[in-house]
């Protein structure tokens, strides 16, 4: 509507009366108003204008619809009924504005059709409502005229009495009830209506939002029933009503799906199970009818009432089993659907019912373990297994959860032989604890893979001893004894769990963390059991094999420092080769070393006779022309621009050719470094065993391209196959004649893998593409023909880049200084930090627990970390308030700044004579003495030599102010190490800064601030800048990760000064806090473990209270108390002075 007025003049007397009542109207919209009274006479249009005019109902959009309305009203009734009609609408004005607005709406049509009695007699059920509720009385009067003039008054009537008794009990209801009415009468016909409302009435005493929804609703649930059963259907649901609001709810909204499915009696047959349940638990009804559609849907009628009878025998003995019963039962419909005829469907069930009554909790689990297991077993072994299942889910659900998941997994996979094996120890078990029984099953599924059957009993009989001792030891057992079978045997086990028993009645707190592998012990005691090979501990025997073998000075890693590979294969990168970090693939130590050395030796032979295969065809010198290479592609092609790609996109199977390069590659690199050193062929008879414990593949190509590795290894592979002996035999010809001789290069073997690649194209006598998956390669070899390799975001290095595959070794990125990276047992992949840095990497360091007078293996986590950059002012205010001590600290550095030479007297030989010894050689000679012959002076180069790592406290006590301007305990320990970079930098000693912090053993932060090798960089500045504080004090691990970053630093002398303003303290996670003696133990023994390695330690404190907890842990080095903070930057430097002159 628009509110302005036009210019022009009003034309008549009419309008401007109107004008006076709607005074905002623009003359254009008066105009439209007026022309609403054409058809009246002018005198009885004034007269029904002057009338309005003197009614005040406040809003002009009512008054503009009263001023469009009347003119109709009063040629409808004349003007004395207009005058009837306008007493009407002020009496419905006195109720509400909003209701006068529906019942000008709707007078006009009510009129016309009716008359004005019928339009009062529908005012007065109106009026009757908003003596209730006004609310429901706007939406009588704006909705229902339309339903009042299809059914007539007397039905009319009736659907609304049904609303005011709503209307008296609740408000809403009501509204929503005549908002609906429309449609709801016709969908529900006159001999039901009242049964319907007894249902909403029914459902608004309990429960309002499930009668609007029921409404809302109707017309969509109706849709679905068919008339004759619109009766039955309601009359149920009423009857249901009387038990239960909310079931009632659930069946109205699930009929018209059931209803589908069954007769009127079928449905009657259902409803009285409903009720039934509903009388004893509702949850348990609507669990039913939840489950009833999907129930019909999937099987017949009469095996859905069997499951009722089901559950109706268990809500009577349980309620919640009753329930679990049906919806779990629901979850695995189309299982029991799919896997078993109706006979086994019944039987089983009703054997799940028994099972809800033990342990309704592991119903899922039954259910879907019950299709691997029912064809497997035999009858009587099917009831054993339900009956060691009840019986541990009766004891512990969780683990009766889990006996249905990982036996099922056992049972499948093992030999039927040792089934009975696997029941009897269970039983045995069970006759004994029904806990120690399912952490059996649960552990059996990854000892199986490990453990010889045979074994399995007395694997099981070790954990049941330990569990008479004490359960969280049995526990722990079954937890991690799976899998340290795949490094010890039974016996190692055996022997690893006797240790333990005694360990635990020594100190029951050391067995325990013994058995979870917590304690170095532990650790200790299964690396002696163990017939494999660590890396760690052959990696210099290794390192110097490669050196005296190729002259090249490898450097050999743990494939831990690389994350996101998942291959057995070496990786390698340049002169650095990640390996396995242990291998145990042999029952002979012997052999598991030998298999370190032939991926040495591997990668060597590809170093001394490998080439690039593109680089060899472009510069082609072998006595294989161009032509005959082309002869050998799928396509001709003139062009001598060879791309890698190019040539094997060329191949229908380019997975087939890469494939089959590779490994003839791999074998001819083999041949030629057997040819140069005889003695290797004892390790190269290892590939026999590596490939016997491989079976063959059965799939086409596959088959082809594993007998092919078998071939270039020296043996026969058994197949029966006529193609595969066909290729056999070409493949064996083919190699003998190009490829097993010393003038091979890696053309001929790209030329020979593409002639063996056409015989087995011509074998396969195919056009259809088949799949191809990629076969694994032998361990000690790659296995990818191109490769990009990339490190964890936590650990990639600055400077690494992506790197393609250039040899059929795999490569893998790596920084300019990878030897420089963590060493394999320490590094992890991190988990996220506290703070919000810029993580570098992560380690793992042991921890000493003083209650167990052992480590704790890899314990504590450290999270390397690179502060943010700072952009602040505060490096170069340092310098500028402290550049008066700098420049003296300068000077008095200079002083032990060594001299390039120093001059030695009386020495046995020399640069030059030294007078002085000669003269007084003479003067003892004569005085009968025996003169001294040292004659010489010897210049004699002196180096000072020292590397100290500064490492300070950041924790969140470093915030504490000072009072000097404002300035934090962190504030006065920055500027000190600035000051003191500055001295250092004078005289040339090696130095770094380092800062820690952190949250729980868990996370450590070490904060880097200068490397060893690094300036005084931008960087570096931006670095001591950011530094803030952070938590608490875990000093053991800090100090150990500063002792390795100490490790390759070349220095006579070595050093980690501390600086921290308070004694170490952590929060502790399944342990005590990390304080008093606990903490102190550790940092002694972190220390003592850096006197081992040569390096010496200093601490600075500035806690005045340090004295006792300082002489317990620094007893063996040394430490200074300074009492005024601000002194440090003063006294550190002349402490380092001290220390290292």
């Amino acid at each position: 509507m628009s509110y302005g007025r036009t210019t022009y003049p009003l034309d008549s007397e009419l309008e401007k009366l109107i004008r006076l009542k709607l005074p905002k109207l623009s003359d254009t919209e008066i105009k439209n108003v007026t022309l609403q009274f054409k058809n009246l006479d002018d005198s009885d249009a004034k007269f029904i204008v002057s009338r309005i005019n003197t009614f005040k109902c406040g809003q002009p959009r009512v008054q503009l619809l009263l001023f469009k309305t009347s003119p109709k009203i009063c040629g409808y009734l004349g003007v004395s009924g207009f005058l009837d009609w306008f007493m009407l609408a002020v009496y419905v004005a006195n109720i509400n504005i909003s209701c006068l607005e529906g019942f000008i709406k709707s007078s006009a049509k009510i009129i016309k059709k009716t008359g004005l009695y019928e339009l009062e007699e529908w005012l007065e059920i109106g009026i009757s409502l908003a003596e209730t509720s006004s609310k429901v009385a706007i939406t009588y009067f704006g909705t229902t005229s339309d339903v009042f003039l299809s059914v007539g008054y007397d039905r009319f009537k009736n659907l609304s009495d049904i609303g005011i008794k709503l209307a008296k009990q609740d408000a809403q209801v009501s509204e929503c009830y005549f908002k609906n009415l429309p449609f709801l009468q016709r969908c529900l016909l006159h001999d039901y209506i009242n049964d319907f409302a007894e249902v909403v009435k029914g459902l608004a005493i309990s429960d309002r939002k499930s009668a609007i929804d029921l409404i809302e609703n109707t017309e969509s649930v109706f849709k679905q029933i068919p008339s004759f059963k619109k009766r039955k259907f309601l009359y149920q649901v009423k009857k249901t009503a009387c038990i239960d609001t909310s079931t009632a709810h659930l069946l109205y909204h699930k009929s018209g799906y059931i209803l589908y499915w069954l007769t009127e009696s079928e449905f009657d047959q259902l409803v009285n199970f409903v009720i039934e349940f509903a009388k004893i638990d509702p949850n348990v009804a609507c669990s039913f009818l939840n489950a009833c559609p999907e129930f019909f849907k999937k099987v017949e009628t009469s095996e859905v009432f069997k499951w009722s009878n089901i559950g109706m025998y268990l809500i009577q003995k349980n309620v919640e089993s009753s329930k679990a019963f049906f919806d779990k039962l629901l979850d695995n419909i189309d299982l029991m659907k799919e896997n078993f005829n109706q006979a086994e469907r019944v039987d089983l069930i009703y054997k799940s019912a028994d099972f809800a009554l033990s342990s309704w909790v592991c119903l899922d689990d039954f259910f879907k373990s019950l299709p691997a297991i029912y064809n497997i077993l035999s009858k009587s072994e099917f009831y054993e297994w339900l009956e060691l299942g009840k019986n541990i889910a009766l004891h512990n659900s969780i683990i009766g959860s889990a006996f249905y998941r990982d036996s099922t997994w056992v049972i499948v996979h093992a030999n039927p032989r040792y089934r009975r094996q696997i029941f009897k120890t269970g039983k045995e078990l069970l006759s004994s604890n029904p806990m120690i029984a399912g952490l059996f099953f649960n552990a059996l599924p990854e000892a199986s893979d490990n453990l010889h059957l045979n074994h399995i009993d007395e694997w099981a009989k070790h954990g049941l001893s330990l569990y008479n001792i004490d359960q969280k030891i049995a526990a722990s057992y079954f937890e991690h004894t799976p899998s340290l079978l795949k490094d010890i045997d039974i016996i190692g086990v055996k022997d690893w769990t006797q240790k333990g028993i005694e360990l635990f009645y020594k100190d029951f707190v050391s067995g325990r963390l013994y058995f979870n592998l917590e304690s170095r012990k532990s650790r200790e005691v299964i690396g002696s059991l163990s017939n494999g090979v660590e890396l760690e501990k052959v990696q210099k025997t290794l390192k110097y094999y490669t050196l005296g073998l190729s002259g090249i000075n490898y450097k050999i890693y743990s494939k831990n420092m690389i994350s996101d590979f998942d291959t057995p294969n070496p990786v390698v990168y340049n002169n650095i080769i990640y390996l396995k970090p242990r291998v145990n693939l042999f029952d002979n130590p012997e052999y598991n070393f030998r298999f370190y050395k032939l991926c040495l030796i591997h990668e060597i032979a590809h170093k001394l006779y490998g080439s690039d295969l593109i680089s060899a065809l472009k510069n082609n010198r072998s006595g294989i022309t161009y032509h005959e290479i082309l002869s050998v592609l799928p396509e001709k092609n003139t062009d001598n621009n060879f791309d890698l790609q190019t040539l094997t996109s060329r191949f229908i199977y380019p997975k087939v050719i890469e494939d089959i390069f590779t490994i003839i590659e791999d074998a001819r690199v083999e041949y030629k470094i057997m040819e140069s050193y005889r003695g290797l062929y004892k390790d190269f008879k290892l590939r026999y065993l590596l490939l016997s414990k491989r079976s063959l593949s059965k799939d086409v190509p596959e088959i082809f391209v594993d007998s092919l590795l078998w071939v270039t290894c020296g043996y026969r592979p058994s197949s029966n196959k006529r193609d595969v002996q066909c290729l056999i035999d070409f493949s064996k010809s083919v190699l003998n004649k190009m490829v097993f001789h010393s003038e091979s290069s890696v053309i001929e073997s790209f030329v020979v893998a593409c002639k063996i690649y056409n015989k087995i194209k011509e074998l396969l006598n195919c056009e259809t593409h088949l799949e191809y998956n990629p076969i694994q390669n032998l361990e000690y070899r790659s296995v990818e023909f191109k490769n990009t390799i990339k490190t964890s975001k936590e650990t990639e290095k600055p400077g690494m880049e992506d790197l393609e595959y250039t040899s059929p070794v795999t490569y893998v990125q790596a920084s300019d200084k990878a030897e420089e990276t963590c060493y394999p047992h320490d590094h992890i992949t991190p988990k996220s930090p506290s703070c919000t840095k810029n993580i570098i990497a992560s380690y793992r360091y042991d921890e000493w627990d003083e209650r167990i007078n052992d480590y704790k293996y890899e314990w504590c986590i450290v999270n390397e970390v690179e502060p943010d950059k700072d952009t602040s002012n505060f490096y170069e205010e340092t310098l500028e308030s402290y550049i008066y001590e700098i420049n003296y600290l300068k000077k008095v550095f200079s002083s032990i700044k060594p001299e390039d030479y120093q001059m030695l007297k009386r020495q046995s030989d020399g640069d030059e004579i030294d007078i002085d010894s000669v003269i007084d050689s003479l003067v003892e000679k004569k005085y009968g003495s025996h003169p001294n012959e040292d004659f010489y002076i010897k210049n004699v180069k002196k180096e000072r030599d020292v590397a100290t790592l500064f490492l300070v406290d950041v924790s969140a006590s470093t915030q504490k102010k000072l009072g000097m301007g404002g300035k934090t305990i962190l504030d006065i320990e920055k500027e000190a190490l600035i000051v003191m970079s500055h001295a250092l930098e004078n005289i040339g000693d090696k130095y770094a800064i380092y800062a820690f912090s952190g949250t729980t053993h868990r996370n450590v932060e070490y904060y880097v601030v200068k490397k060893f090798d690094e300036g005084l960089s931008t960087d570096m500045k931006s670095r001591i800048s950011a530094l803030e504080p952070i938590s608490n004090t875990r000093l053991g691990p800090a100090i150990r990760h500063s002792i390795k970053k100490h490790k390759d630093i070349e220095a006579k002398t070595k050093l980690i000064i501390l600086i921290s303003d308070g004694e170490p303290y952590d929060f502790g996670t399944n342990g005590p806090p990390y304080q008093g003696d606990f903490a102190e133990r550790d940092t002694k023994m972190a220390i003592r473990e850096g006197y081992e390695k040569g390096i010496h330690f200093f601490c600075v404190t500035v806690d005045k209270e340090a004295k006792d907890y300082m002489d317990s842990i620094f007893s063996d080095a040394g430490y200074t108390i300074i009492d005024d903070v601000a002194l440090i930057p003063e006294r550190l430097p002349m402490i380092y002075k001290k220390l290292t002159t």
